[in-house]
């Protein structure tokens, strides 16, 4: 389920976090257009989850790039080459997942 955009459907399904039963990993970029909305389900993940291990467990990861462009390289700035996700963070992913995968509810 993705919470971070600002459709009616994702709206939605902020309206339900309270029923959220495990962790979740929020990805974003600073360039996003949808940043507000991931933030936005972050915030609501981490108040309202359903349980204390499930708000505490959230995660959230955002970087110098927008929803499209993942190079870094802004006309009005540029981060180089070292801040794109790929291919380095996205091999992180397993790295930044395992605590989820192993996650289990007290």
């Amino acid at each position: 389920m993705s919470l971070g955009m600002c459709s009616g459907a994702n709206r939605a399904a902020l309206e339900e976090v309270g029923q959220i039963q495990i962790p979740a990993l929020s990805i974003g970029g600073w360039f996003d257009l949808f940043l507000g909305g991931t933030l936005r389900a972050y915030k609501r993940m981490r108040e309202d989850g359903a349980t204390a291990d499930v708000r505490d467990g959230q995660r959230l990861v955002i970087g110098p790039w927008s929803h499209a462009n993942m190079t870094g390289l802004f006309p009005e700035r540029s981060f180089g080459l070292q801040a794109t996700p790929r291919p380095r963070a996205h091999g992180r992913i397993p790295e930044l997942l395992r605590p989820l995968a192993t996650w289990q509810p007290k």
